[in-house]
């Protein structure tokens, strides 16, 4: 279960890193780097995912074992036990070449660069290794735009403290957008909660992760 977890929130991070910041202009940020170009955060990072698929041979095994759960069947066909440690650590599971090449649509690629037998602890630990340092770039070339917003936010919270008696209290400041002609208001909450664990989080994960000890 753990590991049909794993899978999807992989495949979820890697819809999700594409489209929330796809409208971004990186213009900016690239010409910091010396580059005179306007690129969206979309291609840069479908490039910077694409560049992990053809260096790592666990992710592309990942990506394929995934297809295999969600059509075909689960990848676990076998457990072993090792040592006297805990269950967690002793248990180890596998996915198994020649049962995996029963399924007509595995890829092949894939399929043949792949070990008799495969130890699944170990491949997700090498493919979370990649996708921190992945994540780190893709996330420092964002920064900039996340902090600007952060700083108008604040700057609309503290020109409304300056409009407001002292005896009065506000309770939320909000963005509103209307359409001329139209009685509609769509309305967004200015508000920096999630910014700070956004915060928070960016600082506990500020280094790739170090190659994990199988």
């Amino acid at each position: 279960r753990l590991f049909m977890n794993f899978m999807t929130s992989h495949t979820s991070y890697v819809d999700q890193v594409v489209q929330d910041f796809r409208t971004v202009d990186l213009g900016e940020t690239l010409k910091d780097a010396g580059i005179n170009a306007s690129v969206s955060f979309e291609h840069i990072a479908k490039q910077e995912l694409r560049r992990v698929y053809d260096a790592s041979k666990d992710y592309r095994a990942i990506c394929a074992l995934r297809n295999h759960a969600q059509h075909s069947a689960a990848p676990i066909h076998k457990i072993d036990s090792i040592g006297d440690a805990c269950w967690a650590e002793c248990l180890t599971f596998h996915s198994l070449k020649k049962v995996l090449s029963q399924n007509r649509r595995f890829k092949k690629l894939v399929l043949s660069e792949m070990d008799e037998s495969l130890d699944i602890r170990r491949v997700c630990k090498r493919v979370i290794e990649r996708m921190s340092a992945t994540h780190i770039r893709l996330r420092d070339m964002v920064r900039p735009y996340c902090e600007q917003a952060r700083t108008e936010i604040e700057q609309a919270h503290a020109a409304m403290a300056r409009a407001v008696q002292e005896d009065e209290r506000v309770y939320a400041l909000w963005l509103c957008a209307q359409n001329e002609g139209s009685d509609h208001v769509e309305r967004a909450t200015l508000m920096l909660q999630w910014d700070d664990a956004r915060r928070l989080l960016q600082e506990k994960n500020r280094r790739p992760i170090r190659p994990i000890r199988s």
